[in-house]
């Protein structure tokens, strides 16, 4: 569930393969070139159940032997800084990847780079931890079963 954060409306979710249409359709404002990503790696949609045709936020992961890495992350464009529509998007979306990791017996394994402004509020929002460097990040199993529960499951 993501929460409307007007109401404080909780909104039930999906998190679904993102198909070359829904890419075409995306609109501006996205920070990363989607199109180009789905090519490469697997790619997935968070949707309201209620509003099936608007993408609220995309991930890209790579499955690895023992771990999922995310390659990218976003929020659309209305749900990025002040004034957003809903809030968890991202969490939900790192939430489904520990989710699948787990069902893969990657014990909810998660490394991810960041980019230097985000590591603080990687660790402090979702319980990644440095690993490698000042950028490779690793959500580990604990952090990863505390995600799954704060974020929940899709409807």
């Amino acid at each position: 569930m993501i929460e409307e954060v007007r109401t404080g409306r909780l909104v039930p979710i999906r998190v679904l393969p993102v198909a070359p249409t829904d890419l075409r359709r995306l609109g501006g404002g996205w920070r990363f070139n989607w199109v180009a990503e789905a090519k490469k790696t697997e790619v997935l949609k968070l949707i309201a159940v209620e509003e099936p045709d608007s993408i609220l936020g995309l991930i890209a992961i790579e499955r690895k032997g023992g771990f999922i890495e995310v390659k990218l992350l976003e929020s659309s464009p209305p749900n990025v800084g002040q004034g957003n529509v809903f809030r968890g998007i991202a969490g939900s979306l790192l939430a489904f990847a520990a989710r699948l990791s787990f069902q893969l017996g990657h014990d909810g394994v998660l490394i991810l780079i960041s980019k230097t402004t985000l590591v603080e509020h990687y660790a402090r929002a979702y319980g990644f931890v440095l690993y490698q460097g000042r950028q490779k990040m690793i959500l580990e199993t604990s952090a990863s079963a505390r995600l799954v529960a704060i974020y929940g499951g899709e409807e």
